[in-house]
């Protein structure tokens, strides 16, 4: 696949913020995300073993799990 001139240059970035400002405009999301304080956020598709999740959230990470 080809990408898009200036992609990687920047224009990447720019499109990710921009996915990521409406996405937090949504009130109930982006409260979540204030209440994360400073935990290492990490997205996954699929919800981790309780084994996992006990020991990723000891390290400090939260995970959000798409809706």
């Amino acid at each position: 696949m080809t990408l898009r001139p200036g992609w990687n240059t920047g224009m990447r970035i720019w499109a990710m913020r921009r996915v990521l400002m409406a996405k937090f405009a949504v009130p109930g999301l982006s409260q979540r995300l204030v209440a994360t304080g400073d935990l290492m956020l990490v997205e996954k598709l699929s919800q981790p073993s309780p084994a996992e999740h006990h020991a990723l959230l000891r390290e400090g990470f939260f995970f959000h799990f798409p809706l």
